[in-house]
């Protein structure tokens, strides 16, 4: 996958019909969701490249904006389309039309949603609008952990999204949770043929599940219904779904959490060590001598 520069624009928890048992999406982002400040925001990114460099950073092959937090799909056309008109002068395309064209910087949009809120309608929309990469946040692939979760969505609608997106060509992304309740090893394993072999993603991200404040998950854990993964557990898990993508040459965008003041500041247990996404890569790495 090539390198980009990408803004992050958080607009958390908009769009979103369920309270997962582990989301507070307030406590793991911060409250960015005004529209007003977009622009600001998106500028600010690019004034921090153009003192250290110039310009974006000549590593970076291309310039994304993307908006994280929520299910920005499960928007409505009207909202979706207030949020592009806001960064459509940040665009390449636009610099023509721009209000301020020494920052049309931006090569593509991206997103993170919802599997039940992808449709062919949507999927022309978004084209229209010049998204090139959706991140679909499953959580896992199985049917009974996702109702554990309180998604409200099944299997079907992730793989059902995933040949929408696929019909159409976008970039897909596949954000995966270890540690939900009930789930174990072979519960991981299992889901990793459909995801390897079935959906194909061209990226992953995988996730502790961390207790936070404010969240479902919390009181269960206060009740001693949820015991939380350890360090070690969280990274065996993480490591046997990064050995699977790796040989199905899926990449892997990140693992772990955005590790940030306000999420230390909300953590209440579970294995939020900043540098996680390192120990599963030595895991990983470990194991791949070990068989040479």
């Amino acid at each position: 996958m090539m390198k980009r520069f990408v803004i992050p624009l958080f607009i958390p928890h908009k769009g979103c019909r369920f309270n997962c048992i582990f989301c507070n999406q307030f406590s793991i982002a911060s409250d960015s969701d005004n529209i007003d400040q977009v622009p600001e925001t998106v500028k600010s990114y690019i004034d921090t490249q153009f003192e250290k460099f110039g310009g974006i950073n000549p590593k970076y092959e291309e310039t994304q904006i993307s908006f994280y937090g929520g299910s920005f799909t499960c928007l409505s056309n009207e909202e979706m389309s207030s949020y592009f008109l806001l960064i459509s002068d940040f665009l390449k395309s636009n610099a023509d039309n721009s209000k301020f064209p020494q920052y049309c910087v931006t090569d593509s949009l991206r997103l993170s949603t919802r599997p039940d809120c992808i449709t062919e309608e949507i999927a022309v929309f978004l084209k229209k609008n010049h998204v090139k990469t959706v991140e679909i946040g499953a959580q896992t692939l199985d049917d009974n952990l996702l109702k554990i979760l309180n998604r409200g969505h099944t299997v079907k609608h992730i793989t059902e999204a995933c040949e929408i997106l696929k019909s159409f060509d976008f970039e897909i992304g596949i954000q995966l949770m270890v540690g939900i309740p009930g789930e174990t090893i072979l519960s991981v394993e299992n889901s990793l043929k459909l995801l390897t072999d079935v959906i194909k993603p061209n990226f992953i991200r995988i996730y502790p599940l961390i207790v936070v404040k404010g969240t479902v998950i919390e009181k269960m854990y206060n009740k001693g219904e949820y015991v939380p993964l350890t360090v070690d557990e969280a990274v065996e898990r993480a490591a046997i779904i990064a050995n699977a993508c790796i040989n199905k040459h899926i990449d892997i965008a990140r693992i772990g959490l955005q590790y940030t003041k306000l999420l230390s500041e909300n953590i209440i247990a579970g294995p939020a060590l900043p540098n996680i996404g390192e120990l599963v890569r030595q895991k990983v790495e470990s194991a791949l001598k070990n068989k040479k």
